[in-house]
């Protein structure tokens, strides 16, 4: 179909979340959803998904502060 589009479904299944998470994840981070003429289906964007799979920093001072174990 379109190659530069997945259906939450199948973001769900490369993301190894269920479909309700991958819905959250798509609100909570501002992903836009397309769909097409004829699809019952909803699409995001390939490019957008690869970036909720990008690892993210992780600000250890905060974590301490917060009371979190230090990982040795």
């Amino acid at each position: 179909m379109h190659d530069q589009y997945v259906s939450v479904d199948e973001a769900a299944n490369e993301l190894d979340v269920s479909r309700a998470t991958a819905w959250k994840w798509i609100k909570r981070h501002g992903l836009q959803t397309y769909r097409f003429m004829g699809e019952r289906r909803t699409f995001v964007q390939r490019a957008d998904l690869a970036r909720l799979q990008e690892p993210i920093p992780v600000d250890f001072e905060k974590k301490q502060a917060a009371g979190y174990a230090a990982a040795c």
